[in-house]
């Protein structure tokens, strides 16, 4: 049986660090607050060179996640889609909209943008509606 994972697609854009109030910081807040921070710095009396350099780390570590986060999802997506073309040729049974079970053989795949579809007798369904693979 195939489990969907769609709901971990598409978390590449949110991600970013939280806050002491619970609040997400992505690249662009983080970026803009580090922007006014020097803006507003006394030129006489800069910050403290240790502060900026682990401003400047905080930030490469967050960019290097948000990467990584891209990596993941794409991964996961060609994951679904190698599990979805498997599926092509073989009889399944899909549980229909509205309840009914609906046996066939697997004509091709659609590739959407957050799930894949399965055809079968020119009808499309999603994948998480597969109740059995025959």
């Amino acid at each position: 049986m195939i489990n969907s994972t769609s709901g971990v697609n598409g978390s590449a854009s949110t991600a970013g660090s939280t806050n002491a109030s619970g609040m997400v910081l992505d690249k662009e807040a983080f970026l803009k607050l580090f922007i006014e921070q020097l803006k507003n710095q006394d030129p006489l009396s800069p910050q403290d060179p240790n502060a900026f350099m682990n401003q400047m780390a905080q930030f490469s570590v967050m960019e290097q996640l948000m990467n990584l986060n891209t990596s993941i999802t794409q991964l996961i997506d060609l994951q679904n889609l190698t599990e979805a073309a498997s599926l092509v040729g073989r009889t399944v049974m899909v549980t229909g909209a509205d309840g009914t079970e609906i046996s066939g053989t697997v004509e091709k795949v659609q590739i959407r943008q957050n799930a894949n579809k399965i055809v079968i007798d020119g009808e499309s369904y999603d994948i998480s509606q597969i109740a059995q693979i025959g």
